[in-house]
């Protein structure tokens, strides 16, 4: 896939991808569980920012896709 892909589709499943990857370490990351476990306000922030992307604006989606990617590294080390 390109990084600049011009398939609004690709750059939509891009994003949710990202966000997807970035849920699965907060998940693993859960250690009460409830609404008020850290993870899990994370968890409920990036599914929020996913909503918040404009579905018919591709940079806006390609810059949420870059954030997610960015913070997933972090959470990684790597």
């Amino acid at each position: 896939m390109s990084r600049r892909s011009a398939n609004p589709v690709v750059v939509y499943d891009a994003m949710r991808e990202a966000a997807t990857r970035l849920m699965g370490v907060y998940r693993r990351q859960l250690t009460i569980g409830g609404v008020e476990d850290p993870a899990m306000i994370q968890m409920r922030a990036v599914l929020a920012a996913v909503e918040a992307v404009d579905p018919h604006d591709a940079e806006a989606q390609r810059a949420a896709t870059d954030e997610f990617r960015a913070r997933y590294a972090e959470l990684r080390g790597e």
